[in-house]
C-alpha cells in the first residue's frame, strides 16, 4: 500500500511539474532561397523553462507549425507555411530543474509556397515585414509519462507574443495518381 501511495504521489508531482512548464516563443526569422539548394527556411526562437523543482521531465518530441497572417494570407485553404517534428533523446530533451531548455529550431518551409518564380510567401513576407508581419507558432510538446505519451499544445501570435487559438492547418493531399 505504501508503494502505491508513493508512486501516486510521484506521478502527481510529475504532472504538476509538466503543467508548470513555461514555453516562450521569442521570434520567427524567414530565410528565402538559401544556397546551394535554394530552399527556404524558418527559424523559431523558443525556450522551455522549468520553474519548479520537478526533475525527470524529458521532452521526447516537439512539433512546430508556422502560420502567416490568417486574415490576409492563404494557400491551399490555410495560412500554414511549414511544419516539422523534432525528436529528442533522453539527454537533449531533459528539462533542467529550475532551468531552461532551448527549443529554437530551423526547418524547411513548404516548397510550393517558396519555389521561384512564384514565391508567394516570400513576396508576402517582404511586403509586410516593415508593417508588422503577423504570424502564429503552434508548438506541441510530447513527454513520455508513466501512462504513455503526453502532448501539450501551445499557440502564440507574434509579434504580440500572446497565447491564441491557431488557425486550421492545411488539408492533407489525397487522391489517385493520374491514370490510376
Amino acid at each position: 500500500m505504501a508503494i502505491a501511495a508513493t508512486e501516486t504521489y510521484a506521478n502527481v508531482q510529475w504532472f504538476a511539474g509538466v503543467n508548470d512548464l513555461d514555453l516562450r516563443v521569442g521570434s520567427l526569422t524567414f530565410r528565402f532561397d538559401v544556397l546551394p539548394t535554394s530552399d527556404s527556411f524558418v527559424t523559431v526562437n523558443a525556450s522551455l523553462s522549468n520553474p519548479s523543482g520537478t526533475s525527470n521531465l524529458v521532452l521526447r518530441a516537439a512539433t512546430y507549425v508556422v502560420f502567416v497572417d490568417p486574415a490576409n494570407f492563404s494557400a491551399q485553404g490555410s495560412s500554414e507555411v511549414g511544419v516539422h517534428t523534432r525528436d529528442f533523446n533522453v539527454s537533449s530533451g531533459r528539462v533542467p530543474t529550475q532551468g531552461i531548455l532551448d527549443l529554437s529550431y530551423t526547418f524547411i518551409l513548404f516548397p510550393d509556397l517558396t519555389s521561384s518564380p512564384q514565391s508567394i510567401l516570400q513576396s508576402y513576407v517582404n511586403s509586410h515585414n516593415q508593417t508588422g508581419l503577423i504570424t502564429y507558432v503552434q508548438i506541441t510538446l510530447y513527454f513520455l509519462s508513466s501512462y504513455g505519451r503526453l502532448g501539450n499544445n501551445y499557440c502564440y501570435a507574434l509579434p504580440s507574443n500572446t497565447i491564441q487559438i491557431c488557425p486550421e492547418p492545411r488539408s492533407p493531399v489525397t487522391g489517385k495518381a493520374p491514370g490510376g
